[in-house]
């Protein structure tokens, strides 16, 4: 399936570990190292970040698309696999075998709901009662334009690497007339409202939350109980409201046909093919010609 880059749009980032197992189960180490890599490929990119997590098996990061992502996504991925695989001595897949996923966020609502969602997901696992208290690597004691200073990791990485980076969130290019503070305090409530539904619904199973000391003393190698569906759809877009998730779909088909007849003509030969939009892949590796932007 062709990617379809679209700089200047909202997405959503995810990634899996191999077999869902606990790789990046959030010791201090691997958090230090996890926020030092999207660090480096921010710095190397120029990558606009809005939010993330660090779940022990995953993790969610929402971005501005931009022309370059999959290489930054390639990057960062392969420096996180390469690093923490030499700190725990494995020489095996760290990934899931599909590639990441990304999703696009349609309009400001969808946003937030993704956002929310994001930084409440250790709550939405059972593992912490409030977001802010998950010890993983986690934007949601951030404020829209802060940074924090990320040391190099004594493991793996060599002294000519920067010894300390900065890795900055910035508010996501939605509700104009906000300021960056009122945007946040949108996103956060909206992260609470996610966090009292997943009390309730804690609350009618019978269960408790298992709490970061027991997460720190999962075994790294080991997988959640819950079965995972496989061979499902992977969505491409997130919209709240059902036509514009309809608009997107039907916007996203049209660019796969356009895109696989543009590409069969290329194979067979013909001369100046021009692409659609967004193509990615093609245009880095053999310079085709891709529309305007709309």
């Amino acid at each position: 399936m062709p990617r379809r880059v679209l700089p200047g749009a909202i997405k959503m980032i995810t990634r899996r570990c191999s077999e869902r197992r606990f790789f990046l189960r959030p010791d201090s180490d691997v958090v230090q190292a996890w926020l030092y890599c999207l660090a480096l490929v921010q710095h190397k990119y120029g990558l606009v970040v809005h939010d993330f997590v660090m779940m022990s098996n995953h993790h969610h990061i929402i971005v501005r698309d931009q022309s370059d992502s999959p290489e930054c996504w390639r990057d960062l991925h392969a420096l996180l696999a390469r690093c923490l695989n030499a700190r725990f001595g494995r020489w095996a897949a760290f990934w899931d075998d599909r590639p990441y996923n990304d999703v696009r966020l349609v309009d400001e609502h969808d946003v937030i709901s993704k956002a929310a969602y994001v930084l409440s997901n250790p709550v939405d696992a059972g593992l912490v009662k409030y977001s802010c208290d998950w010890l993983g690597a986690t934007s949601c004691r951030l404020a829209y334009g802060q940074s924090i200073e990320v040391r190099r990791p004594k493991f793996f990485f060599s002294n000519d690497m920067p010894e300390t980076l900065t890795l900055a969130i910035t508010r996501p290019d939605i509700l104009p007339a906000l300021s960056d503070a009122e945007v946040r305090q949108r996103v956060l409530a909206a992260t609470k409202d996610r966090e009292w539904s997943g009390h309730e619904r804690l609350r009618k199973a019978g269960g408790t939350y298992l709490g970061m000391k027991r997460v720190l003393r999962q075994d790294r190698e080991a997988s959640p109980n819950s079965r995972e569906p496989r061979r499902g759809i992977r969505p491409t877009v997130a919209a709240m409201n059902q036509w514009a998730r309809i608009q997107a779909l039907q916007l996203t088909r049209q660019w796969r046909a356009q895109y696989e007849d543009a590409r069969r003509r290329w194979l067979e030969g013909e001369a100046h093919v021009l692409f659609p939009y967004g193509t990615y892949l093609l245009r880095r590796v053999h310079a085709v010609c891709v529309a305007a932007p709309p």
